[in-house]
């Protein structure tokens, strides 16, 4: 019985739109168009079909094309209404039944969005975004239907596309209309699965619906297709296992190609026998989970184990199977599949399987394999492979390795024993807690956690964020449950928590709720909170059922703070040598910004190519002249000082030098490293950036950079200044209805200043005093203020340094410098 999750929404922007861009785009401009060779589709397949003679293979329906495209180098950029910017390329493969593509190099920020859709068709699955970055930095997609797709990506206007890292490397040609729905295949003419299968809608199926839920299609590098179950294990800790056949191909350099379609199957019964039955059925698609890798496998039981990258995906239902390892021969067996990777299919064996090894008809007790003697209802065809036998008891008994079963032929299949499997490696995986146990049952799919999260690694100190839990339960009982959510430090709660059914209560840090979940319900508890340090986010919470203390649900959720989102960024790429030993006399490279723009916050991106980087010393001067050392020989005389190359993202969150040893790789995407490599710890300037607040960017910006130390040399190779600003001067008029803010005296000093304001008749304005790193620190004025009015700006409370007053007082902006002495 499926009880209980706990599910979390950690809420700090919007999440990506329900349709690319480009669907909102007034007039869709001109998409440039990357042609495939043509290919045989006959020639094609014939080659698959002889590939396949010489033993059980996955089985080929397309034919990839090694391409080499980035946003930079294809495709044409355009920019919608609400300044999202668009990239877009279709590709076209003449005679494709459909495609999919394979990403080398994929990496977006948050609030990015990678679409695949046919044109003028509305996208048929969710967008790639953030959420869908891997370790491995790899994406694989689900096919597209056609022989031409369009891919787009958006970026939204708080995004830089430099943070996007994006190569697409391989395009698939279907050459057989595999994963075609009904209306496509029979627009096709297409009859590829044999009649006598029987879907999994029949009649037939209705005792084992949790089994079929186990059960999902895969293609492997967007050509070859297999079939797999999601299984249970001992621990019961919901990690995303999938059992498979170790022939299907999967390894160390291919796990990420892995796409896994749930629920492909038709929605009613097609007499088995019938016309009909032979042809397409009309199955969704748009239910996947892309990457995995194998922890496990052994040929001669042919297992192989995938771990997913994601947990499965949410909304598809899915079941971890059970699974039997008694050193034992069923009395009969039930094998679901997906045949030629078309819709879902159940099999019935209703006489008693034998052990034998493969494709051996002698009866042998240590046996690798059980066969399946002739199948008294259905069948197995080439796509099956990998999918599972259950036993009477609805458990796994093994795996399909192959044999010459097909409609209209009593021929045997061979399944890979997993008693036999257990002793060859997959004991420790399918039993992490080593209880020796025979059997085990399977059970619904209860993610501990699941996620909503955007903008995330945007997050920066002073920042409200929004969390929002839920106690799930799926059960047709109402049920006694437990929350628990001790906050971080860095976390400060705001306001006082909410919950859609009775009240959560605070003590010592701690957010409790406890209560009645009706049936099928679920209750969610809400809070906002103040980020009060930089750094890596965990906020782990706890939902338990008294009674079921083997069910708990626990995660936690991450979340990267990092520098303010820039509303300008202005980039040079230069080039330029840096001598040897050549300081003080500094390399000059300069950037013209146009305004107004009164800088709140300044980051700076350096990019060098240099041999020893301790050697280095950078200084920026803005053009009024103020001049703040950013580098000086970093890392000299500690474990920096050797490391090649610099690409990183300088801010005043950061301790100063704090740049880690490590090569940097200076390449997109360009200033990846936050300050010092793999760990994403910001890293600050020798001077403060602070100085350049309040200042006008607009003019010529200097990044000077000279060598410091004898026998290494390297080029300057880029550098951008990335700021959050106010379009408007301090203290300037404007247009008619603008106003005007000045602070009384050209550096107020200490505990009190005026702030004086001259706004069109009487109306809100709302003025916040900010500091170096973009916090709110106070809130001055947020009221209705009349004309020609005087606000007093209370400052005893500030530490000295430089800080902003920002004003706004309908749809303008003002910004003013404050510096605060003590």
């Amino acid at each position: 019985m499926r009880l209980a999750v706990l599910a979390l929404g950690l809420i700090f922007a919007l999440a990506a739109s329900a349709q690319p861009a480009s669907h909102r785009l007034a007039e869709a401009a001109p998409v440039e168009v990357l042609t495939l060779a043509v290919a045989d589709n006959d020639a094609l397949a014939a080659r698959a079909v002889a590939a396949r003679t010489g033993g059980p293979a996955p089985v080929r329906f397309a034919e990839p094309v090694g391409v080499a495209v980035t946003p930079q180098t294809h495709g044409t950029w355009t920019e919608a209404g609400d300044g999202t910017r668009v990239w877009r390329l279709a590709v076209e493969s003449p005679t494709a039944y459909s495609l999919s593509f394979g990403f080398s190099r994929f990496h977006l920020p948050p609030g990015a969005a990678l679409w695949i859709y046919a044109p003028g068709s509305a996208p048929e699955y969710r967008p790639f975004t953030a959420d869908d970055n891997e370790a491995h930095g790899q994406l694989w997609t689900p096919i597209v239907v056609g022989d031409r797709a369009v891919i787009e990506l958006n970026v939204p206007p708080s995004k830089t596309p430099l943070a996007v890292d994006l190569e697409l490397a391989q395009a698939n040609h279907a050459f057989l209309p595999t994963l075609l729905s009904r209306e496509e295949k029979d627009a096709l003419g297409a009859r590829l699965s044999g009649s006598c299968n029987v879907d999994v809608a029949c009649p037939q199926g209705d005792a084992y619906g949790d089994l079929i839920r186990s059960v999902g299609a895969y293609t492997v590098g967007g050509v070859d297709y297999c079939s797999g179950t999601a299984v249970n294990t001992t621990a019961e800790d919901d990690r995303p296992l999938f059992l498979t056949a170790e022939h299907c191909g999967i390894g160390p350099s291919n796990g990420a190609a892995v796409v896994v379609y749930w629920n492909y199957q038709n929605t009613r019964c097609r007499t088995p026998g019938s016309v009909e039955s032979g042809s397409a059925g009309n199955g969704p698609r748009y239910q996947f989970n892309t990457g995995a890798r194998e922890v496990g496998a052994n040929a001669a039981s042919d297992w192989s184990l995938l771990e997913l990258d994601d947990p499965f995906v949410t909304g598809a239902g899915v079941y971890l199977s059970g699974w039997d390892r008694r050193d034992r021969a069923p009395q009969s067996a039930v094998g679901i599949h997906h045949p030629g990777v078309e819709e879902k299919r159940i099999s019935f064996e209703n006489d008693p399987l034998t052990i034998t090894t493969y494709s051996s008809t002698v009866e042998s007790p240590t046996g690798t394999h059980l066969r399946v003697i002739d199948w008294d209802l259905g069948t197995t065809e080439g796509g099956s492979s990998g999918s599972a036998l259950f036993s009477p008891e609805g458990r796994i008994v093994g795996q399909l390795h192959g044999g010459g079963a097909a409609c209209g032929n009593d021929q045997s299949d061979w399944y890979g024993r997993l008693a036999r499997s257990m002793t060859d490696g997959l004991a420790p995986l399918l039993d992490p807690l080593a209880t020796g146990a025979e059997t085990h049952d399977g059970r619904d799919y209860e993610p501990a956690m699941t996620r909503a999260v955007a903008s995330v690694d945007q997050a920066a100190v002073g920042d409200r964020v929004a969390f929002t839990f839920s106690v799930v339960n799926f059960s047709a009982q109402p049920i006694q449950a437990e929350f628990t959510n001790p906050l971080p430090s860095a976390l400060a709660l705001s306001g006082t928590p909410t919950a859609s059914i009775g009240a959560p209560s605070v003590a010592d840090g701690v957010v409790r709720w406890s209560g009645t979940v009706p049936p099928e319900s679920e209750v969610t508890i809400r809070y906002e909170a103040t980020v009060l340090a930089a750094g890596t986010l965990t906020n782990p919470a706890t939902s338990v059922i008294p009674g079921f203390p083997d069910l708990p649900a626990q995660a936690s959720v991450f979340a990267t703070l990092a520098f303010p989102t820039p509303d300008t960024v202005v980039e040079a790429v230069v080039g330029t040598a840096i001598p040897d030993n050549g300081c003080p006399s500094f390399v000059g490279s300069t950037l013209d910004v146009t305004g107004p723009l009164v800088i709140e916050h300044l980051a700076v991106g350096v990019g060098i190519t240099h041999t020893w980087r301790g050697d280095l010393r950078v200084r920026l001067t803005s053009p009024a002249g103020t001049t703040v050392p950013l580098i000086e020989r970093v890392g000299a005389g500690g474990s920096g000082s050797n490391a090649n190359n610099l690409d990183v993202l300088i801010g005043d969150e950061g301790a100063p030098g704090s740049f880690a040893g490590g090569n940097h790789n200076v390449g997109a995407p360009f200033y990846d490293v936050v300050g010092a490599p793999e760990s994403g710890t910001p890293g600050g300037p020798v001077g403060t950036l602070a100085s350049f607040i309040g200042e006008d960017a607009a003019g010529t910006w200097t990044l000077g950079v000279c060598d410091g130390a004898a026998q290494d040399t390297g080029r300057l190779e880029r550098w951008s200044l990335q700021f959050v600003s106010s379009g408007a001067v301090a203290g300037e008029g404007g247009p008619e209805g603008a106003f005007t803010a000045r602070l009384a005296g050209p550096n107020p000093a200490r505990t009190r200043t005026a702030l004086a304001l001259a706004v069109p008749g009487t109306q809100h304005v709302r003025a916040t005093l900010v500091d170096a790193t973009g916090r709110t620190v106070a809130t001055v004025v947020d009221g209705p203020v009349a004309e020609s009015a005087e606000v007093v700006v209370d400052v005893s409370g500030l530490a000295a340094g430089v800080y902003l007053v920002r004003v706004e007082a309908g749809a303008g902006v003002r910004t003013q410098r404050l510096t605060v002495v003590r």
